[in-house]
């Protein structure tokens, strides 16, 4: 979550909005679960200097429960459907899309959601990385009871394109220690061992090289042309 946080702040700083320090940055959260971010950007308050206002997207009870009892802002499908282009600075899609049939339908729309100059930062898997190669149908990617679209950076960026979107390359610290000690989470001593290798630089580019992630670009959409 800190690579998000870090990554948006510094896309709005360097121009994407940064004039407009007197209108709350929006943040919709795609597919928001158990809304573990949107309660952490609660929790941040603030980004490049403009005030959060956040709402999420997802269906169940964990869409019933963010809004009834942790008074978050939670849409449904008709209601996303609903909204005029260009409502958010922000649209996250944090290890959902693979669990979408029809990907291309929710990046289009996040697309029309987007404002002008505005950031979609989405994460799946990259199924060109080392490590999936070297696992084949083992990856663990590959599960096809949960997991029914798969990507790589070529695939990304296509996406993107058909979208009106373009492609950003991000560097991720966070999602690569999280993706490393999730897949250990069964092996506490290793988990430990990780979780002490990966403080250092060298070790974390050469995970990060092995797993492909920060080679998964996110997307702009660019303003158009004066």
């Amino acid at each position: 979550m800190n690579d998000l946080v870090r990554i948006a702040s510094g896309h709005f700083r360097d121009g994407a909005g940064a004039e407009r320090t007197d209108e709350p940055l929006r943040w919709l959260d795609f597919g928001c679960g158990a809304g573990a971010l949107l309660k952490c950007l609660r929790d941040t308050g603030s980004l490049a200097g403009r005030r959060l206002e956040l709402a999420g997207h997802d269906v169940g009870s964990w869409a019933d429960r963010l809004q009834s009892k942790d008074g978050l802002r939670i849409l449904g499908p008709a209601e996303l459907a609903a909204l005029p282009d260009g409502s958010f600075d922000v649209v996250s899609m944090i290890e959902v899309i693979e669990h979408l049939p029809a990907p291309a339908e929710p990046v289009a729309l996040a697309a029309r959601l987007l404002r002008p100059g505005g950031l979609l930062l989405l994460t799946t898997g990259n199924l060109q990385s080392p490590a999936a190669r070297r696992a084949g149908l083992g990856y663990r990617y590959c599960a096809p009871e949960i997991h029914v679209s798969l990507f790589n950076p070529a695939c990304l960026t296509r996406l993107y394109a058909r979208a009106g979107l373009e492609p950003l390359a991000v560097n991720f610290t966070g999602a690569v220690r999280f993706k490393v000690l999730k897949t250990l989470r069964h092996r506490p001593l290793l988990r430990g061992m990780a979780a002490i290798a990966l403080r250092l630089p060298p070790v974390l580019a050469a995970i990060d090289l092995l797993y492909g992630v920060s080679a998964m670009p996110c997307a702009v959409k660019r303003p158009p042309p004066a």
